[in-house]
């Protein structure tokens, strides 16, 4: 089972959550908002949780930023499993599949950093860890596991975010892992809109739940409000 997240998890849950959220606007049908409207909110959003808990050096890949990623990659890889019927092979293969496409499509274009094959691989990461939690193993192994997915996760990040495109690349990065877990949620919801709030609304309730339904200051008391 995953743990419950702490403090900055919870902030970084939600947020992804409202990115989520955001991004399957746009995918369904008759969105309430524009593109760039989108886009804006979206970046008023990670702006204004990187000024947290956390928000590390200049010229470093800021911790909130890893934790809305990592919450996002969580988010994509439950929702691809349950597309896939709790199968981890047809999920790797789905991720695969889509790998090649999004580098394809980059080469055709021209695009020297696309941020789908990474923002892809971050969610194989919890694929592979959904599997690895179905088996049984000592509470060692589980946090050695654990530990190892956290360290794989960040180097990930840190190898797409490059140093002299800092802020491009990290928003670029969770804008597409956004992306990523809105499209996958509305393929499980069949374009249905109702089904894909109530999921992200239950989401929500059930983390705000397990922390007395407080939320951090940063984090928007509507999260529908970025839809």
């Amino acid at each position: 089972m995953t743990p419950h997240p702490a403090p900055d998890e919870l902030g970084a849950e939600l947020v992804a959550l409202g990115l989520t959220r955001a991004a399957a606007d746009g995918m369904l049908p008759d969105p309430s908002s524009t593109d760039v409207e989108r886009l804006r909110r979206c970046a008023a959003l990670v702006a204004d949780w990187v000024k947290g808990p956390s928000a590390g050096d200049p010229g470093e890949l800021r911790e909130p930023l890893i934790l809305v990623l990592d919450a996002l990659a969580r988010s994509a890889a439950s929702y691809l499993m349950a597309a896939q019927g709790g199968d981890a092979e047809k999920a790797r293969q789905w991720i695969d599949d889509q790998t090649v496409k999004a580098r394809a499509n980059a080469e055709r274009v021209g695009h020297a950093h696309p941020a789908q094959p990474t923002a892809l691989t971050l969610a194989w990461l919890y694929v592979e860890a959904q599997a690895h939690d179905a088996k049984p193993h000592t509470e060692e192994e589980r946090e050695r596991f654990d530990q190892d997915r956290a360290e794989r996760h960040a180097a990930h990040c840190d190898r797409y975010v490059r140093e002299d495109h800092l802020s491009h690349d990290a928003y670029t990065l969770v804008i597409t892992a956004a992306e990523l877990a809105a499209s996958v949620l509305v393929h499980i919801a069949g374009q249905e809109r109702a089904f894909v709030e109530e999921q992200l609304d239950n989401q929500a309730a059930e983390l705000l739940a397990d922390h007395d339904g407080e939320a951090p200051a940063w984090v928007p008391d509507d999260l529908a409000t970025l839809s």
